[in-house]
């Protein structure tokens, strides 16, 4: 009786065994399947004072574009970039309601006048008004951060510093390729997320609509060990095409001609030359 216990025991290991070898040979064929296109991102901008990266993913095709320059898994502080997952976090504990939570204006007055008014989620993402996801940070707290940010798989997922200001001055660090794959979850719906949040997405980060094509997205500006760092960074559907893009721009100097504008004008060259947007 005992030999055949211990039997039946080494052949439901064996079996274990065999299914997950099999489960991480179906997953490192899936990620082997994806078509790889790697170009030189010095041939969409040419500069000595700057570098950086733009992937362009085909949800569709998985197909990946790499215009190489920086290294893809560079870790670099998200700065504005963080909006997207914050406020996915605030509607998910319901700091905000919905995108239609207004926020008390602090009443000084800014050099940008939309920011002089009570504003909502939609209105303070599109401005964009920093303080109002400075009090969205301080209104779920550390735990709820830290929770959403695990679930997420968010870049190295360190919040220190203060928690309203750790994704533009603290610790938090993300790559470009970490940049995409939290993009390629939230359009996946692999987030675990509530459908009200996923459809709510949509509204704040919309940025235009031209022909069959719209486009979702977010800049951000940082400072990564001395270096300023620009982001531009979202999707576009066009038909049944469903396009992922992240750039980053990493310079030296950041009173370099354009800086600023360089990290949409670059990502919509590209998007325009392959006839996405």
């Amino acid at each position: 009786m005992k030999n055949s216990v211990i039997f039946l025991f080494i052949i439901a290991l064996a079996v274990t065994n065999s299914c997950k070898n099999s489960e991480a040979f179906s997953k490192q064929s899936v990620k082997s399947l994806m078509k790889v296109e790697t170009v030189s991102y010095k041939s969409s901008f040419n500069s000595d004072l700057s570098n950086g990266i733009f992937l362009l993913y085909d949800l569709k095709e998985n197909k990946l574009i790499e215009y190489k320059g920086l290294q893809k898994d560079t870790m670099l502080i998200p700065a504005s970039t963080f909006k997207i997952p914050n406020s996915l976090i605030g509607l998910e504990t319901g700091a905000v309601k919905d995108e239609l939570t207004e926020f008390q204006w602090n009443g000084k007055t800014y050099r940008n006048q939309s920011r002089n008014k009570e504003q909502n989620l939609i209105e303070a993402c599109q401005n964009p008004t920093v303080l109002y996801f400075y009090e969205l940070a301080r209104k779920m707290g550390e735990r709820h951060m830290r929770k959403f940010m695990a679930q997420f798989n968010y870049g190295n997922q360190n919040t220190g510093g203060r928690i309203d200001q750790f994704c533009s001055s603290g610790d938090l660090r993300i790559s470009p390729l970490q940049q995409l794959d939290f993009l390629k979850g939230l359009w996946n719906e692999e987030l675990k997320l509530s459908k009200k949040t996923i459809k709510t997405k949509n509204k704040e980060f919309l940025v235009e609509k031209r022909g069959e094509s719209t486009l979702y997205a977010k800049t951000g500006w940082g400072f990564t060990d001395g270096s300023d760092v620009g982001w531009y960074m979202g999707v576009v559907e066009n038909g049944n095409s469903t396009y992922l893009f992240v750039h980053v721009l990493v310079s030296k100097d950041s009173r370099l001609e354009l800086f600023s504008e360089a990290r949409k004008s670059i990502a919509r060259k590209i998007l325009a030359e392959k006839g996405i947007l």
